[in-house]
């Protein structure tokens, strides 16, 4: 889900940069202090996952746990997801220097809105562990879905040849979500037995 170096037009990959500064000075923001480590294991999960790749098709796709990180991490998710493709670009290509701010987009974007949509499912006050369990799996496969259309829109923006490309991109993370809000599901579960209530508070109050 990275966009590569080159790839987006100038006007573009300014406008990411931007949004993005404004995303991370927010996340800055809302972090407590409490959250910093959440934040640490959080971005090393990130970007340890960010390097399996598993082919699809003509492409390839890897685990994001954006989902995740919007659970764990609210807002927090711009600055812990910047640091991770930042350190991925350096050392390994994945993505660009140019295209960072735009790829931090697709990614904290996403994972921040459903961030949001999971802690506001958890206020009720029926449904359980399964309530749980079905709000993680949404916030898990959405995020990634969301994050493949904001790409494919990317892409299509800086050059509407792109537009085969960037549907291609959208049906083989649409097939990796479901996969995605398993392991998210699963997780944000398992976090929540070991601590109740570490999923519910989302990096913020």
């Amino acid at each position: 889900m990275h966009i590569a170096e080159g790839v987006l037009s100038p006007a573009v990959a300014a406008s990411g940069w931007l949004a993005s500064a404004a995303g991370i000075y927010w996340g800055l923001r809302c972090m407590e202090p409490e959250a910093i480590p959440r934040t640490a294991m959080m971005t090393a999960a990130f970007f340890t996952a960010s390097l399996i790749q598993v082919p699809i098709g003509p492409g390839h796709t890897h685990l994001v746990l954006s989902g995740l990180a919007g659970i764990l991490l609210g807002p927090a998710t711009f600055p812990s997801l910047a640091v991770a493709l930042f350190l991925q670009a350096l050392l390994f290509q994945f993505g660009g220097l140019s295209s960072l701010g735009v790829n931090l987009l697709i990614m904290a974007v996403p994972a921040v809105v459903f961030g949001f949509l999971f802690q506001g499912g958890m206020r009720r006050r029926s449904g359980g562990r399964g309530r749980l369990w079905g709000f993680a799996f949404m916030a898990g496969m959405g995020s990634v879905w969301l994050s493949a259309l904001m790409q494919a829109g990317a892409l299509l923006a800086s050059d509407p040849t792109f537009r085969v490309a960037g549907m291609t991109l959208a049906a083989i993370h649409a097939v990796s979500g479901p996969v995605e809000g398993l392991i998210t599901a699963f997780t944000v579960t398992f976090l929540e037995e070991l601590r109740p209530g570490l999923a519910k508070r989302g990096g913020i109050r």
